[in-house]
């Protein structure tokens, strides 16, 4: 049984959700309305942008430093596969992270910095999992 709390309560949060913007998948590829835009990349409030920001160019700094220091385990964990290791990690992982770090500097980054973090990680997943693959079966 409901009572007339909990369907007061029903009916303000049904009023909620109409009043939230509606978000389609074309948003996504394109823009949102002007007015949406404006109200999240508001200038004058940018201090989640920079605390953001700071956040962003210390975790790609650390692990770009934490995966190069990685790479001297290489010579004791795949002795035999350490050139293609290292390969991977200094010729493709390290230098896509330099990339994605150098391009914090850009103010365009702030309208696709959750699209940058994700592909930044896609792609040392992806190099990792080729890293597994070439190594000897014995290792």
């Amino acid at each position: 049984m409901e009572t007339n709390l909990s369907k007061l309560i029903k009916i303000i949060y049904e009023q909620k959700i109409r009043e939230l913007p509606q978000i389609h998948f074309k948003h996504i590829l394109s823009k949102f309305n002007k007015e949406l835009e404006e109200k999240f990349f508001d200038d004058d409030d940018d201090d989640y942008n920079n605390n953001s920001l700071v956040l962003v160019r210390t975790t790609f700094i650390l692990s770009a430093i934490l995966i190069s220091i990685f790479g001297i385990l290489d010579i004791w964990i795949v002795p035999l596969s350490k050139n293609y290791a290292w390969l991977i990690r200094f010729v493709f992982i390290i230098p896509s992270i330099i990339i994605f770090l150098l391009l914090t500097i850009f103010p365009f980054l702030k309208r696709i910095m959750q699209i940058a973090l994700s592909i930044s990680s896609v792609l040392v997943a992806l190099d990792y999992a080729i890293m597994i693959t070439v190594l000897h079966k014995s290792e």
